[in-house]
């Protein structure tokens, strides 16, 4: 049984800090998970309370569900300093999965780090700012459990960073509205099945050859005028090319596609 807490935003209090969840107004569904030293909150729901600051986190080791979609993480508010925000939820080593969609987390170093987060097998990260301002894109995925990554309306390119060799586990992978102009470094993903390179700044397909088990994959409004390498995606049953400029280009293979 697990012991869930729910934080609920119940005014509307600008560019609160998260302090402490003893001083915010909560709820408790008091089910009971067993740690050596007791019972301990599993799971943390607190989306669109406007946290600047969540540094606090750390004290809840046993965390395994996070939502911290929806505030302001990794923002600059005031005069206030900006903190190592993703440090602090590294901190909680029994995370599973983690929500910090629509935020202002540039620094994505944290998931980059191949100690941290090293059970967390779904991430969401999508409309955040990882990348800007970093030569290489920014793009860091250590996290060595993960199954599913979404990076969606980032800053990430035009190149994936140096940090970036490919994961060993990763099964879906969504990098669309990034700046990436190739698709380098994206290979060496054995378990890929899903990939999405939609809104991108792509010219052509080489680096993909080697993604054996990907069977969907979305290339929608990119810069391409052809799909040299395509016919090595030897599992690819789903295509999306709508957007793209080609001519004359035909696309053999059993797969559903769509321009």
């Amino acid at each position: 049984m697990q012991l869930y807490l729910i934080i609920f935003n119940t005014k509307k209090n600008k560019h609160k800090k998260f302090k402490s969840l003893q001083k915010t107004k909560t709820q408790i569904h008091k089910t009971h998970t067993h740690t050596p030293t007791g019972s301990a909150f599993v799971s943390l729901e607190a989306s669109s309370q406007n946290f600047c600051d969540i540094s606090a986190i750390e004290q809840f080791k046993h965390l395994r569900y996070v939502d911290l979609s929806n505030n302001q993480i990794g923002q600059q508010v005031g005069d206030d300093e900006l903190n190592d925000c993703l440090e602090s939820v590294a901190e909680c080593e029994n995370i599973l999965s983690l929500d910090v969609s629509n935020n202002g987390i540039t620094d994505g170093k944290p998931f980059g780090d191949k100690d941290k987060f090293k059970l967390c097998m779904n991430l969401n990260a999508e409309h955040n700012q990882i990348g800007q301002g970093e030569p290489s894109g920014g793009f860091h995925l250590g996290m060595v459990n993960c199954r599913k990554a979404n990076f969606h309306g980032n800053c990430i390119g035009p190149i994936l960073g140096d940090t970036f060799h490919g994961h060993a586990k990763l099964e879906e992978l969504n990098l669309q509205d990034n700046d990436l102009e190739t698709c380098d470094k994206i290979a060496n993903m054995p378990n890929l099945k899903k990939l999405n390179l939609q809104d991108n700044w792509l010219a052509d397909i080489s680096g993909l050859d080697n993604l054996n088990n990907v069977t969907d994959l979305n290339l929608c409004n990119n810069e391409l005028s052809n799909l040299d390498g395509v016919e090595k995606l030897v599992n690819l049953s789903k295509i999306n090319l709508a957007g793209n400029e080609f001519v004359g280009q035909v696309v053999e293979g059993p797969m559903d596609t769509q321009f």
